[in-house]
């Protein structure tokens, strides 16, 4: 293996960060590959000064390889990050407010790149801070702090001209120095970046204090100096990296505002991830062609490889997922020992049919299929289940459900779901339970009853739909059986009791919102999943089936939901929709 001080010259741009943080592993420097990565590295910003008309603080410094950078400099170049490798995000804080001069922010980082936090603004008869962008001086014609190069601007100068109020510096911004203080005040102004997709200012200078209005900050975050004497400057933006506005002393004596929080923001192409490997950390979202990660507060980001295999692995840039949609047994294979995460939802059951040529003709929704979380929530209303310790290298079993089929007029009940489960050695089978299968009427005009499942079928002919598993999923809705007048109730959801039965139909109970997991996989309806299927009356088939994709009548429910399917008053009822199995683990 060659010597560390000569390894940069195998995999340029990513041994850099590795001497000079010690935030890369050997595994990932060895993977040879590394990945282009865009930055916008955001300071925290300096305060603005206290007590006699304090200056401006100081925005944090900026660099970025995209749009504009900080201190009129030309932009940076990407970082070539390696593969499996984990990398310092440090996002500054603004700085606090003391009894004189502003404090100054604190500095952000990405790997390698470090953003100076924001000088703090002087309080009357001090100059301003040294930062990324410096903080303004005192009103006694005090000198504004200096900026770091290539991050930010100097503070503007203070000035008592004889004839008027004497005003301090405004703080510099990443885009422009903050003014002087024989007419203004004002902060410099922050620089704008597209790295998000849209344009957003950052880090504006804060207005520096007088005796004789409030100055503005800088378009960035900069907060305004205090408008009333004994007024507080207005603190910097949260995460925009502005400086605090500068104090105002009469009547009586003020304070700064506090500087803004830094960010740190990167963005790779997504095309330029190998398969199953993904960036991981922040807050991913997407923009065109680029994954854009964004973190409000400290911790790390890397490129990860999948620690499993099987079904459809996908990433919300914190966790992995494995998403089985594909009904029958299929299997999943951690490489190493994890605890993993999971969601089960088995398959829905068939909606309801009638075969009675009389004035009956009403049918049940099918229930949805049972509901297993360990996060949010799961079926019946019930608590998150607990995780699942499995071994490396162990093939563990996956079965996703398949939906029952809806009813005709010979067969008057409709069948109900399949179970969903995970199975294996050395862990304990998680089972959800297939929903059950809506209620009919045969040609006698007798009601035949519903089925049970985790989510029991709409009950017909009098009954009452109390047959689900309330561990996982919801009762069905009661039928209508009074005066000659018929209708089959809803089927169960897995978030709500199905409706009861009404002349004109019922609807199904609502499925459960899980948005964690549907938005990582794309799963789900409007992040919602197992929805009980309508029933249908008398005189008419109008409901609607539960939230989360449960079947109109006649209408199946939609597949990888396992929601129920729709009740028919004549012809063939909705089947059920299919189960699914999410597995998740971080990183």
């Amino acid at each position: 293996m060659p010597h560390l001080a000569s390894a940069k010259n195998l995999l340029p741009g990513v041994q850099v960060s590795s001497l000079t943080s010690g935030n890369i592993t050997l595994a990932g420097a060895r993977s040879g590959k590394v990945i282009s990565v865009d930055y916008l590295v955001v300071a925290g910003g300096g305060a603005g000064g206290s007590a006699e008309r304090g200056a401006g603080g100081g925005a944090g410094g900026l660099r970025s390889t995209v749009t504009n950078t900080g201190g009129g400099g030309s932009l940076e170049s990407a970082l070539g990050l390696a593969i499996n490798a984990s990398y310092t995000v440090a996002v500054g804080a603004g700085g606090a407010v003391t009894t004189g001069d502003g404090n100054n922010g604190s500095d952000s980082q990405f790997a390698s790149i470090v953003s100076i936090g924001g000088g703090g603004g002087g309080a009357a008869g001090n100059v301003g801070k040294n930062g990324g962008s410096g903080g303004g001086g005192g009103y006694t014609n005090k000198a504004g702090g200096s900026a770091t190069s290539g991050q930010g601007f100097a503070g503007g100068t203070g000035s008592t001209d004889g004839t008027t109020y004497g005003r301090s510096g405004g703080g510099g911004g990443a885009g422009a120095a903050g003014t002087g203080g024989a007419t203004t005040s004002v902060g410099g102004n922050g620089v704008a970046s597209s790295i998000t997709g849209s344009s957003v200012t950052y880090a504006g200078g804060g207005g520096g204090g007088t005796d004789a209005g409030s100055a503005a900050g800088g378009p960035g975050g900069g907060g305004a100096a205090a408008a009333s004497g004994g007024g507080a400057g207005v603190s910097g933006t949260a995460n925009l990296g502005g400086g605090g506005g500068g104090a105002r002393n009469t009547p009586a004596a003020g304070s700064g505002g506090a500087g803004g929080s830094g960010v740190v923001i990167c963005r790779y192409l997504t095309s330029d991830l190998p398969t199953n490997v993904f960036g991981l950390g922040g807050t991913r979202t997407t923009s065109g062609s680029y994954y854009v990660h964004t973190f409000n507060s400290s911790g790390t980001f890397g490129f990860k490889t999948a620690k499993a295999t099987g079904g459809t692995i996908t990433s919300d840039g914190n966790y992995i997922y494995h998403t089985f949609t594909s009904t029958g047994t299929s299997t999943f294979t951690p490489t190493e020992d994890m605890d993993v995460d999971y969601l089960i939802i088995a398959g829905g059951g068939g909606g309801g049919c009638n075969n009675f040529s009389g004035g009956t003709r009403s049918a049940g929704g099918g229930g949805a299929g049972g509901v297993l979380s360990t996060i949010t929530g799961s079926g019946g209303g019930n608590t998150v289940k607990t995780t699942i310790p499995m071994k490396a290298l162990v093939d563990y079993t996956i079965t996703v459900g398949q939906g029952g089929a809806g009813a005709t007029t010979s067969t008057i009940v409709g069948t109900s779901g399949s179970d969903s489960s995970i199975s294996g050695s050395g862990i304990t089978t998680v089972t959800a339970t297939g929903g059950g299968g809506g209620g009919g009427n045969n040609a006698a005009g007798a009601g035949i009853t519903a089925l049970t499942g985790a989510c029991s079928g709409g009950a017909v002919s009098g009954d009452i739909g109390t047959y689900c598993d309330a561990s996982q999923g919801y009762d069905g809705g009661i039928s209508l059986h009074s005066g000659g007048t018929y209708g089959g109730g809803g089927g169960g959801g897995a978030g709500a009791r199905g409706s009861d039965g009404a002349r004109n139909g019922a609807a199904g109970g609502a499925g459960i919102t899980l948005t964690t997991w549907a938005s990582a996989t794309g799963t789900g309806v409007s992040n919602v999943y197992a929805g009980g299927g309508c029933g249908v009356g008398d005189t008419g088939e109008s409901a609607s089936g539960g939230t989360g994709g449960g079947g109109g009548a006649g209408t199946n429910g939609t597949a990888n939901t396992g929601s129920g399917g729709g009740a028919k008053r004549s012809g063939t009822a909705g089947s059920g929709g299919s189960g699914i199995v999410i597995i998740r683990y971080a990183a």
